[in-house]
């Protein structure tokens, strides 16, 4: 078999920093670890995005990175534009980078196509591709959303199916989990190129601050009861209104308890909700990994997706690497990770279910500390070191293939 001791990749993603998001964190999961032993290229959109970090933050992230950052063009594109525009930018600037390269890494998103793009790349370049992909779309069934949502996902299905007729093309095309995969067959038949690359977690990164110290770091008493959610909350697929719904019945039986959201904008629910003003519910933007630390210290519970993502959330698997009781939907996270009564609680979306679930998880100490220790278990299976060596495996063997042929 023909080998390459040090493969340079060329790795394209739509979402990459100062954009925070699942898909930007796993990506620098990704490539930190890949370009220990690989020269890895990151070629990503220079888009205007919501919810970003600032400069000296993202410096101090990369410096962490060995992977070389090209961001293209040199002026940002606008974020309705992104979209249609980006591919155009990443077809040119990764031709010519490309010619540097040994394999092309593409991530897969749903509702953009940096994936085609890595696949054109590839084709004129007679490059091996490999995709990976954090979600894959699908219809959530939201309810109560409009004209424009309606529209919208329409174009979503309409550039996801695009995509997607084109998966066999790849050399490998990597899903997170095995119900991603069953969609994938279910929609296109069987494919021998689809394979698994699970979301992971970083358990030396999990490393908590005292919780006296997060709590007065914040300013939260520590008789207060912490319903943490981070991560995206405008998105309705997640259903953070169950979540919001909840809090009144929980606040109830709870009058200390708040509810932080960490990571996204406030959600349409929360407009003239008084537990916004009283700061019952506390809505952080953007956030630094050093300061999540803080707030995963802080809780309680988390509370995970509550819609029909049925993926591997980054941040359920840093709820349980954190020892924290997790709460999410029951169709929320891959069944591979997320057992009801085993190491989480899993509930139906709507607000009698979901405080149920977070005042179990707060009253019941037995049977908490029997999920939490559950949790802890079962996210050492997700490091992501062990995820990235296998992903790197991968690489070699499509490196190989190609070839060797």
């Amino acid at each position: 078999m023909l080998k390459v001791r040090r493969m340079r990749i060329l790795y394209l993603v739509y979402y990459y920093f100062p954009r925070v998001s699942a898909a930007t964190w796993s990506t620098f999961a990704i490539t930190k670890r890949l370009a220990k032993k690989n020269d890895v290229t990151l070629l990503a959109p220079n888009i205007s995005f919501n919810l970003t970090l600032n400069g000296n933050t993202v410096a101090k992230y990369e410096a962490q990175n060995h992977a070389t950052v090209v961001r293209t063009p040199r002026l940002r594109i606008p974020l309705k534009l992104a979209s249609f525009l980006s591919p155009f930018f990443l077809l040119l600037r990764g031709i010519e980078l490309g010619r540097g390269a040994d394999i092309v890494v593409c991530q897969f998103q749903p509702n953009h196509f940096t994936f085609l793009t890595g696949l054109m790349i590839g084709k004129i370049l007679g490059l091996p591709v490999v995709a990976r992909a954090n979600d894959i779309y699908r219809e959530m069934d939201v309810p109560g959303m409009g004209s424009l949502y309606s529209l919208n996902e329409a174009r979503k299905r309409m550039y996801n199916a695009l995509s997607e007729a084109f998966i066999g093309y790849a050399d490998a095309f990597l899903v997170v989990c095995e119900e991603n995969r069953d969609v994938l067959e279910s929609r296109r038949g069987r494919l021998n190129n689809v394979g698994l690359s699970y979301n992971g977690v970083d358990l030396e990164e999990i490393r908590l601050p005292e919780k006296s110290q997060s709590r007065k770091r914040l300013g939260i008493n520590l008789d207060a009861k912490i319903i943490l959610f981070i991560g995206r909350s405008s998105g309705p697929e997640y259903r953070i209104e169950a979540l919001i719904e909840a809090f009144t019945l929980i606040k109830k039986s709870e009058p200390e308890a708040i509810l932080i959201l960490v990571g996204d904008e406030p959600p349409p629910s929360l407009r003239g909700n008084p537990c916004l003003t009283s700061g019952s519910i506390r809505v952080k933007g953007a956030a630094s990994r050093d300061e999540i630390k803080f707030y995963l210290s802080a809780a309680d519970v988390c509370v995970g997706p509550l819609g029909r993502t049925r993926a591997i959330p980054l941040k359920v698997l840093e709820y349980m690497a954190a020892g924290r009781p997790v709460v999410t939907g029951v169709d929320s996270v891959s069944k591979e990770v997320a057992v009801d009564g085993f190491n989480c609680i899993c509930v139906e979306p709507d607000r009698e279910h979901v405080a149920e679930g977070v005042l179990k998880a707060l009253r019941d100490d037995k049977y908490r500390n029997k999920i939490v220790e559950n949790a802890r278990k079962t996210a050492t299976k997700f490091s992501w070191d062990s995820i990235v060596e296998e992903l790197e495996d991968t690489l070699r063997q499509a490196y190989a293939k190609k070839w060797s042929a």
